[in-house]
């Protein structure tokens, strides 16, 4: 599986930098160890959306969002995204938090299933030069009679 580059931050705010938080799941004060700041500095971004943070602020949020899991970066993806990403028949009834939620879950869905069509495969390869046995027959062989 090919991983996207993903969205790229020309420039950080307090609300991109608000979101990268909510995206790791971090209170304040661990979001502010984490980047070495004062907890005073994480909590002006949630206040002040439209500050622009200095450029030494700016490297350590992009070291942070590259850094973060492939969830997380999905999850921030989605939480700066509009509501309108969630589904047709339950955008009406979901604040945007719920929606970004419902969108990532559905996401990870989708890259488990790929993830278990790729080791079903394996296993069937497997199955097939170590016994000689069609997959379907490999039941037979872990289960005990």
């Amino acid at each position: 599986m090919s991983e996207s580059m993903g969205l790229v931050v020309v420039e950080w705010t307090g609300e991109t930098a608000h979101a990268l938080q909510r995206a790791l799941r971090m209170t304040n004060e661990s979001f502010a160890a984490k980047l070495g700041v004062a907890v005073r500095t994480v909590a002006s971004w949630r206040n002040n959306p439209k500050i622009v943070p200095r450029e030494g602020m700016q490297q350590l949020l992009d070291i942070t969002y590259e850094r973060a899991s492939t969830v997380a970066r999905r999850r921030f993806e989605l939480i700066l995204q509009p509501p309108a990403a969630a589904p047709a028949d339950v955008r009406g009834a979901m604040d945007p938090v719920e929606a970004a939620e419902l969108s990532l879950l559905q996401a990870r869905m989708d890259e488990l299933q790929g993830s278990l069509f790729e080791l079903q495969s394996i296993r069937d390869r497997i199955v097939s030069r170590s016994t000689g046995s069609q997959p379907a027959n490999f039941a037979s062989v872990l289960r005990p009679s």
